[in-house]
C-alpha cells in the first residue's frame, strides 16, 4: 500500500465531500418535490376521507403543525411517512376535545393517524397500483405529479426508501407491510 501525499489526501477527501454534497442535494430536491406534489395534488384529512377499504397513498409528515411552524427554522424538519392503506371506516373528529383520530387498515395491521398533530394527505392509487402484491419488479406513474417521483421495486430486503439518486425508490416484499419513511 502507497502512502498518500497530503496533498493527494486532501483531493480525496474534497472529491468525496463533494459527491457527498452533490448526491444530498439531488435526494432533497427530490424529497422537495415530492412534498411539493403531495401538498398539491393530495387530498389534506380530516377534511377529506376516501371510501372505506379503497386502497390510496397515505403520506403523513410527522411533527408539522401550528407549534412546530413557530420554531422554524430551529427545529427539525418533521419526518414524512408513505403508507399504501385504506381508510377503516373509523374516524374520531372532537374539535372540543382537540382529538382528530383516523384509523387505516395494512392489511392485518392497522394504524392510527393524528390529524391535529400530523400533516395527513392522501391520493388515489393509479390502476396499475391497485393490484399491488408485490410479485412486480417495477410499478411508477409517469403521469401523474406524485406518483411520477415514487418508484416500487420488488426486492427481499424489505421496505426501503433510497432518494440518493434523485429518484425515491420504494422497495418491497412479500411480506410488505406498505410502509416507507423518506
Amino acid at each position: 500500500m502507497s502512502e498518500l501525499s497530503l496533498f493527494d489526501a486532501i483531493g480525496e477527501g474534497k472529491t468525496a465531500t463533494q459527491d457527498y454534497l452533490d448526491t444530498l442535494s439531488r435526494a432533497l430536491l427530490r424529497h422537495h418535490q415530492l412534498v411539493k406534489a403531495i401538498r398539491i395534488y393530495g387530498r389534506y384529512v380530516p377534511e377529506s376521507l376516501p371510501m372505506p377499504g379503497l386502497p390510496v397513498l397515505v403520506a403523513v409528515f410527522n411533527h408539522t403543525n401550528v407549534y412546530a411552524l413557530h420554531q422554524l427554522p430551529s427545529s427539525q424538519i418533521g419526518q414524512l411517512v408513505l403508507s399504501i392503506a385504506s381508510f377503516s371506516g373509523q374516524a374520531t373528529h372532537d374539535v372540543e376535545s382537540g382529538v382528530f383520530e383516523e384509523v387505516w387498515n395494512m392489511g392485518a395491521s392497522s394504524f392510527t393517524t393524528d390529524s391535529a398533530e400530523q400533516a395527513v394527505y392522501w391520493l388515489p392509487l393509479p390502476e396499475s397500483w391497485i393490484a399491488l402484491d408485490g410479485s412486480q419488479s417495477v410499478l411508477n406513474d409517469k403521469a401523474h405529479p406524485v406518483f411520477k417521483l415514487l418508484h416500487v421495486t420488488g426486492r427481499d430486503s424489505g421496505p426501503v426508501v433510497d432518494i440518493s439518486d434523485g429518484v425515491v425508490s420504494l422497495a418491497l416484499e412479500s411480506e410488505w407491510d406498505g410502509e416507507w419513511a423518506a
